[in-house]
């Protein structure tokens, strides 16, 4: 075992790149459950479109297809598209601040969007949305393999992904319990305005641990570093894939649970249309269920995928994989094929 793997996680001497003190331990936990509360919101504000598509579809006569654009092609490909750029510019800029910057961006048009009319009133925000959400998992990422030694870094990743359920479950729940009373309009435009003041905390609570090397301000010569420094990235990601097989079976593996994750874009309607839920229980019952199994998850397969390798040396992508195959895949068969409005699951 490398030597780094052995730091303890409460060690809090020495110093962090640029010359500043590392993190002690609550410094750690901190930042890692504030980044974890911005993932929820990141989750949630992009799942506000599909808890709500009960409601959003009739009242702007969307189509299916026309809600599978604004899902996929209106935001996830953007998203995407737009993740290797902001991972290259995280690498480059002050962490948080660009973060705080990302956050402003989709709450603000996470707002715009409850002013829709149409099909285009939602496309062009979530275009934006898409941008916007694009930098927090790069730049949170890499500040949590700044604040956590690599031998608890499945752990802290690990609560950071359990945001990805609990921010669904939410939106899920907020569309049962509001969406009848209150309507989705009121909700996009809360939800925003709760981002945009919750952004401008992070460069205030978070310590950029590269400040030292990054604060000489922005200059001609900076910029076309970070150009530079992109174009780098993508020709290494190139050379890697080539090089690295395993590496293109994870990507091949992310991509097929991105397929299937896209199923959930019409899982609301699916549940009113074919299996007889009302819009609020057919929220009401996939948010629970999403916040019950799906935030304990996460946390839990990053705990016991760091004690795997602590103890075994099994590869942590190896016990994922194993954990999808044999408990989620079984799971969600069982819920498509046995979920009904009067079964006595419900």
């Amino acid at each position: 075992m490398k030597e780094d793997e052995k730091t303890p996680l409460n060690a809090g001497s020495g110093t962090a790149q640029g010359g500043l003190p590392q993190p002690g331990q609550c410094e750690r936990y901190y930042v890692l459950a504030l980044l974890v509360c911005l993932n929820v919101l990141n989750y949630c504000d992009r799942a506000l479109l599909t808890s709500f598509a009960n409601f959003i579809m009739p009242d702007l006569a969307l189509s299916a297809t026309q809600l599978g654009v604004l899902t996929g092609f209106g935001f996830t490909t953007i998203y995407a598209f737009m993740g290797i750029i902001s991972g290259s510019i995280a690498d480059a800029v002050h962490r948080p601040r660009l973060i705080a910057v990302g956050m402003c961006l989709w709450s603000a048009l996470t707002a715009v969007s409850g002013c829709a009319t149409g099909f285009y009133g939602l496309l062009f925000p979530r275009v934006f949305v898409g941008i916007g959400e694009s930098v927090l998992a790069p730049s949170a990422l890499s500040l949590i393999a700044d604040y956590f030694p690599p031998s608890y870094l499945a752990m802290a990743t690990g609560f950071f992904g359990s945001a990805t359920h609990l921010g669904v479950g939410l939106s899920l729940l907020l569309a049962g319990l509001l969406g009848e009373s209150v309507g989705w309009r009121s909700v996009f435009f809360a939800l925003g305005a709760i981002g945009v003041c919750l952004a401008l905390s992070v460069p205030l609570v978070v310590r950029e641990l590269r400040i030292a090397e990054r604060s000489r301000g922005v200059s001609a010569d900076r910029f076309r570093s970070g150009v530079a420094s992109l174009c780098d990235n993508l020709a290494l990601a190139a050379s890697l894939y080539v090089r690295v097989p395993s590496l293109s079976l994870a990507t091949a593996g992310a991509v097929g649970l991105g397929w299937a994750g896209a199923a959930q874009s019409f899982l609301q309607p699916w549940m009113v249309k074919e299996r007889g839920f009302s819009r609020t229980d057919a929220a009401l019952y996939s948010g629970l269920v999403v916040l019950i199994v799906g935030s304990a998850a996460n946390p839990l397969n990053g705990i016991l995928a760091d004690r795997a390798y602590r103890r075994t040396g099994m590869p942590k992508v190896g016990f994922a994989a194993l954990s999808l195959v044999c408990v989620q895949l079984p799971a969600a068969v069982c819920f498509l094929l046995g979920t009904e409005a009067r079964s006595p699951l419900f």
